[in-house]
């Protein structure tokens, strides 16, 4: 089961953020599996976002995120098999995944810095 550990602190100066690698996959049934990179948002890279609430929050699944079993809901671990390449990884930043949700002055940090970041 993943945990704090699978979090990487990031660099600040660099202006970092956690983006998940989605591995691809032939058959919607395969597992799905990720990792966690850092990217400087002051760099050129490209990536997507997902973030959502919505449906039964106590429906989870296993995936893999950095090779450790990782619980998400439901309707995410759904998402996630529907944004899989057939043969190309992709880049999605996405807020469960992402925010090391283990630490709570993180999830502060990185709330107010969307809200900043978006103007909302």
């Amino acid at each position: 089961m993943a945990t704090a550990h699978t979090y990487s602190p990031l660099n600040i100066s660099r202006n970092e953020i956690r983006v998940v690698i989605l591995e691809p996959s032939q058959s919607f049934k395969a597992k799905v599996v990720c990792r966690l990179i850092h990217r400087s948002l002051d760099s050129d890279a490209a990536f997507e976002a997902l973030s959502y609430t919505w449906g039964d929050g106590s429906a989870k699944r296993p995936i893999s995120l950095n090779r450790d079993e990782f619980l998400v809901t439901k309707n995410l671990d759904t998402a996630l098999r529907y944004l899989r390449y057939v043969s190309d990884e992709r880049a999605i930043w996405i807020d469960a995944l992402c925010i090391n949700q283990y630490n709570t002055t993180a999830v502060t940090v990185k709330t107010l810095s969307v809200q900043l970041n978006t103007g909302d």
